[in-house]
């Protein structure tokens, strides 16, 4: 799968599990941050680290699209990951406060149009 592709399977399916009738809504490890926030350092900090490898593994996966020509080469992986991060974060938030599947997916779509896209290459014309 291209690195968009890879990220918009991966919002799919967090979108699909914390809508799940089958699963409390919303997401531990981002649900966690704001309920446990004084409660336990050593849960907030294995939360922490769980997010942060998150990040870090879409993070790669948006570079190494970006090296094989996939997005531009000025694309800030690093900044498109954390974008990303947080936009599940937020779906998180959403889930926890009972938005649908439906609403959620909807989110998903609405956050892949903001993945960037090559630039068609300039081409001189003949003089």
């Amino acid at each position: 799968a291209t690195a968009r592709e890879s990220i918009h399977m991966l919002l799919t399916y967090v979108a699909e599990q914390m809508s799940s009738p089958s699963h409390p809504h919303g997401c531990l490890m981002m649900m966690a941050t704001t309920t446990t926030s004084g409660a336990s350092p050593q849960l907030q900090a294995a939360l922490a680290k769980l997010r942060a490898s998150s990040r870090a593994k879409m993070r790669e996966r948006i570079a190494r699209g970006i090296g094989a020509g996939e997005l531009p080469h000025d694309t800030d992986a690093s900044a498109l990951a954390s974008f990303y991060g947080t936009v599940m974060a937020g779906m998180a938030a959403m889930a926890h406060d009972g938005a649908t599947r439906k609403t959620l997916l909807a989110t998903v779509e609405a956050a892949m149009r903001s993945w960037p896209e090559k630039r068609a290459a300039r081409v001189k014309a003949a003089a």
